[in-house]
């Protein structure tokens, strides 16, 4: 008896054997990742907020931040559609990616992907970057611009807690305040935020 190799892309394959069939499903897919993204979309979750938010009376904080959430769960049949979809298509991706003469378009298309994740992720941090200022990281922006104004590495006019946190205020933040302007903090947070991610 020949042995099988099983994967989720030989599933798929068999489970698409009949044209019909696979042109259901892959509309099936297409459909569902409309779907998800029509719900991952700001200003519908915003409105759905509101609809629900109108029907049921509970405290405002804590039940729209719970159903902020919850609206994130299409995020995961987004996924997964997009995943079965190149399942279905993995022996035309397999054969486009192996192929020499299309290299120069591999690398165009990692390039704009790559481009457009850190696009989406700038916007994200600029506009949402306030809601990542715990006790440190507003006391760290802070003493930064305190020390951009004051032009010093270490300044007397702070009182430092048990440690001096040298690495994020001097050599990040304080430079950033004085190349940005004390005008824009919001930028300067999301900077600081990407290179903390960047290095973690």
């Amino acid at each position: 008896m020949m042995n099988k190799q099983f994967s989720l892309e030989v599933m798929a394959e068999e489970f698409c054997s009949s044209k019909t069939i696979r042109k259901v499903f892959i509309g099936v897919l297409v459909a569902g990742l409309a779907l998800c993204l029509f719900f991952l979309l700001p200003s519908i979750q915003d409105f759905l907020v509101k609809a629900i938010q109108s029907k049921i009376h509970r405290p405002v904080n804590s039940f729209t931040e719970r159903l902020y959430s919850l609206l994130t769960l299409p995020l995961i049949g987004f996924s997964a559609c997009g995943f079965a979809l190149c399942c279905i298509f993995s022996k035309q991706i397999d054969s486009f990616i192996k192929d020499s003469k299309n290299e120069k378009t591999i690398i165009v298309i990692s390039c704009i992907i790559i481009f457009f994740v850190l696009a989406l992720t700038c916007i994200f941090f600029y506009i949402h970057g306030h809601k990542w200022l715990n006790g440190d990281s507003s006391a760290e922006m802070v003493l930064g611009k305190l020390l951009a104004d004051e032009n010093k590495l270490v300044t007397p006019s702070w009182l430092y807690s048990t440690e001096l946190r040298l690495v994020y205020q001097t050599i990040f933040t304080m430079p950033l305040f004085k190349i940005i302007g004390d005008n824009n903090w919001a930028l300067v947070r999301a900077i600081n935020i990407l290179r903390k991610d960047s290095v973690i």
